[in-house]
C-alpha cells in the first residue's frame, strides 16, 4: 500500500483549517476527511468506548481499499481530539490508554506513511479568534488545559510527529515543503 495519512489535529482557531487547504494545494492526490470527532462517547462506558473505536477504525478500512493507493489522507481532527477532548465529557480516555491499541493498527498498515502534525498557537490568539468570531467564547485557562492535554498526548504517541506554530508563515511553509519534497512522510 502507497497511501499516506497525515493526521493534523490542535485546538480550535489554532490555524489547522488554514494549514490543510495550503497542504492540499501542494501535495497531489489529496483526500480531505473533516470532522474526526463526529462520534463521541456518552460515558465512560466500554461499550461507548468501542462504538468510538468502530468509528475510527472503520476510517480506516476504508483507507486501506485500493482506491487509496497512491494517495494523501488527510485527517481535519481524528483519534487524538476524541482523547484530548474527553475530560469536558466527565471522563478521561487518558486512564485506560485505550487508543495504543488503535495506534499500533494504523503503525502496522501505514509503516512509515503515517504521520500526526500538532498545530499550535498562543492561548491569547485563539481566545481572540473565539470572541473575533463570535462563537462560544472559551476561557484562557480552558485553552491552556486543552494544549496541555494536547502535548500530553504529543508525549505518549508512537506515530511520527511534529508541532508546527501555524502562526509563523515560515514554519507553515517549510513544513509543507518537507512533506512534498517526499521528507516527511
Amino acid at each position: 500500500m502507497t497511501c499516506k495519512f497525515i493526521i493534523v489535529e490542535g485546538i480550535d482557531k489554532c490555524g489547522k483549517s488554514t494549514f490543510i487547504t495550503k497542504l492540499m494545494k501542494a501535495l497531489p492526490n489529496t483526500i480531505l476527511i473533516k470532522g474526526g470527532t463526529i462520534t463521541k462517547p456518552i460515558d465512560n462506558s466500554i461499550v461507548e468506548k468501542n462504538k468510538v473505536l468502530s468509528f475510527y477504525e472503520n476510517i480506516f478500512s476504508i483507507s486501506q481499499l485500493p482506491y487509496f493507493d497512491d494517495k494523501t489522507i488527510i485527517t481535519d481532527r481524528f483519534y487524538p481530539s476524541q482523547i484530548v477532548y474527553s475530560w469536558k465529557r466527565k471522563h478521561d480516555d487518558f486512564e485506560d490508554d485505550w487508543f495504543i491499541n488503535f495506534e499500533n493498527k494504523l503503525l502496522d498498515a501505514f509503516k512509515d506513511k503515517i504521520y500526526f502534525i500538532y498545530c499550535i498557537t498562543d492561548p491569547i490568539v485563539i481566545a481572540r479568534r473565539f470572541i473575533a468570531d463570535k462563537e462560544e467564547h472559551l476561557e484562557v485557562d480552558d485553552i491552556k488545559d486543552i494544549i496541555s492535554r494536547y502535548n500530553k498526548f504529543y508525549g505518549r504517541t508512537k506515530l511520527s510527529k511534529t508541532k508546527i506554530i501555524t502562526s509563523e508563515e515560515s514554519s507553515v511553509d517549510s513544513l509543507i515543503s518537507d512533506l512534498k519534497g517526499g521528507l516527511i512522510v
